[in-house]
């Protein structure tokens, strides 16, 4: 090996520099220094990583060893995404020095896939070369962004993705734009359910698998983040505020689906009450279908099984799609590699869950080719200000039950002000206080996150940027003192064993959100329910964990004292079944009778 990089090498400098070759003839003893320092860069032992338990909770493994998962990340936007950049260089050193041996990067096949058919993982190496030179010991998570180039969009006009209340936008090119800035609009981009993309983006991700585990630099690389859909965080282009997909490739999907689930044509007549319609025939719903409800904020089956059917098929879409590229991730990489997604949300999803949100997350959660699930933390209500109680964003209690991780992106600027301001020291004050709230909260629910760091990209640059120019979010050295001292704590605790504290239990449901109206009003009820109940719970000093109800079989429910069945509206027979037999007798055996009362009456609410 060390032979084929002293060639590679040599062939290099020779081509790149005729000075390099008065040196090697003059001087070879600078030459072979510049050979060492090349070699020890980059031919580092081969890392493998995985998830699995570790003391009661779900650890990143790297080599064998467990690993506390607090991570570093570069964004995606530009100025601040590429490792060699000035700033981006500084900061990946300053969290190195700190401790800090993961980092994350993102990258697109807009940077590796060109229009004339060539591809090229050149940027991509250089990208964890960048981190490898500042912290050489560091282990490499990549972002990987699917999403066809927009030279692909623009030459497969039929496989783009259509709205049912507006026209597909094109997008800003003017200047050096970010690639996934103008997603959450109605944007111009590829149906999720488009076929021809999905093929040709899983070949090319083998191909750049193939090509950079036969690189030094693949090396580095312990987990690969599978994104796309907005902002890479597996929403459905533009749900905000419009609603897609009416494309041609989501009709196809569509009566593939209702197929699958009826079989028969009879079934299918028989379920949306139309003698008249065939498999065939099956359109998605319209505008009108998917705003109006005939039974207040709740559909009636009876009668609008068409569009319940079909947002379920829309959530099939994006599992579907997470899935099958992690699953080429796990069996085209040579070594044990991690795989993961933005996917889980429940928390602060605008109300908009039928349109955009995650809801097949049970079936993500059992797929042997997921290892992490990850989000940004609750942005609303009340999440943001010092004071306010940090929470996830997903149901995270049920990803430990899967043994599956949660990492949340911690994307809370710290409001730091100039260190010429008078008040400087009152807001490192505050910005650490806020900084260690975020950061703790994660390692009570035996779970990681990771810094994604907009800073270097003058991203939302806040007040220093007018005297100080472009910096990281977090770099300040009483912020960096914090974040140094809170990894060896947090390197400690993880060595014990995880118990949760929690004596409230939160169960939720993401079925309901198919029964529900998809325009923002009609969500209202349930909305406020799983989203305001949560900061009351906090707020009362009581410590609770959240659950998908599917999952309540797998818990050990006697630590709990309450179970709160938050949106539960949609029961089969089975789980009211098992909420009478186990969990209501659970709760009398250990707390009473007067507890025993408090979780009939939410059975009884939601039955």
């Amino acid at each position: 090996m060390h032979k084929q990089i002293i060639k590679d090498v040599t062939r290099k400098i020779m081509m790149f520099n005729s000075c390099w070759k008065i040196i090697l003839l003059t001087k070879p003893w600078i030459f072979v220094l510049c050979l060492l320092g090349y070699s020890r860069l980059t031919c580092a032992q081969p890392l493998s990583a995985k998830v699995s338990m570790f003391q009661g909770k779900p650890a990143i493994w790297i080599n064998g060893h467990p690993v506390y998962p607090m991570i570093y990340a570069l964004p995606d936007v530009p100025g601040g995404r590429w490792t060699w950049y000035e700033i981006p260089r500084h900061t990946i050193q300053s969290f190195c020095e700190q401790g800090v041996r993961i980092f994350q990067v993102d990258v697109f096949f807009d940077h590796l896939w060109k229009k004339d058919g060539t591809f090229s993982i050149d940027t991509l190496k250089r990208q964890i070369r960048g981190v490898l030179s500042v912290c050489p010991r560091a282990a490499i998570m990549l972002r990987f962004h699917v999403n066809a180039p927009k030279w692909w969009i623009a030459e497969h006009p039929l496989e783009n993705t259509l709205y049912a209340d507006i026209k597909p936008q094109p997008d800003y090119n003017w200047g050096m734009q970010r690639i996934i800035e103008d997603d959450v609009e109605a944007p111009t981009r590829f149906s999720l359910a488009s076929e021809t993309w999905k093929k040709e983006a899983g070949n090319k991700l083998k191909q750049m698998l193939h090509l950079l585990a036969n690189t030094p630099e693949g090396n580095a690389l312990i987990g690969i983040q599978i994104a796309c859909g907005i902002y890479g965080e597996w929403h459905y282009w533009g749900f905000i505020n419009h609603e897609p997909d009416t494309s041609m490739s989501m009709k196809r999907y569509f009566q593939n689906w209702l197929r699958n689930k009826y079989h028969d044509v009879e079934n299918l007549r028989s379920a949306w009450h139309d003698p008249n319609i065939d498999f065939d025939l099956a359109t998605v719903p319209g505008l009108y279908e998917r705003k109006h409800t005939t039974a207040g904020i709740f559909r009636n089956p009876q009668l609008e099984r068409k569009v319940i059917d079909y947002y379920e098929a829309q959530h099939d879409v994006v599992a579907d799609d997470i899935l099958y590229f992690c699953k080429i991730v796990k069996e085209n990489w040579p070594r044990p590699i991690i795989t993961g997604a933005f996917y889980g949300y429940f928390f602060a999803v605008f109300g908009r869950e039928a349109a955009g949100g995650h809801l097949a997350v049970e079936r993500v959660l059992s797929s042997p080719y997921i290892d992490f699930l990850a989000g940004p933390r609750t942005y609303y209500p009340n999440a943001e200000a010092a004071g306010d109680p940090y929470r996830s964003r997903s149901l995270i209690l049920s990803c430990l039950l899967h043994h599956k991780l949660w990492l949340d992106e911690m994307d809370d600027q710290p409001h730091l002000l100039s260190w010429k301001d008078s008040v400087y020291m009152q807001s490192v004050r505050e910005a650490t206080a806020t900084t260690l709230r975020n950061i703790s909260f994660t390692l009570t629910k035996g779970m990681g996150f990771w810094f994604y760091d907009f800073g270097p990209s003058g991203f939302n640059g806040g007040p220093r940027l007018i005297n100080h120019g472009v910096t990281g979010w977090w770099d300040d050295p009483y912020l960096m003192k914090l974040i140094g001292n809170f990894k060896k704590f947090a390197d400690q605790q993880y060595q014990k064993s995880y118990h949760s504290d929690a004596d409230v239990l939160l169960v939720f449901d993401t079925r309901t959100f198919y029964y529900i109206g998809s325009d923002k009003k009609q969500t209202f009820l349930t909305h406020f329910a799983d989203n305001w109940l949560p900061l009351a719970v906090f707020r009362s000093g009581a410590v609770h964990d959240a659950i998908h109800i599917d999952d309540l079989p797998l818990l050990d429910l006697t630590p709990y004292k309450v179970v709160i069945f938050v949106n539960t509206f949609v029961l089969n027979d089975k789980q009211k079944q098992f909420i009478r037999d186990y969990v209501e007798k659970t709760i009398d055996m250990c707390y009473g009778f007067m507890h025993r009362d408090i979780a009939m009456v939410h059975i009884f609410l939601t039955a």
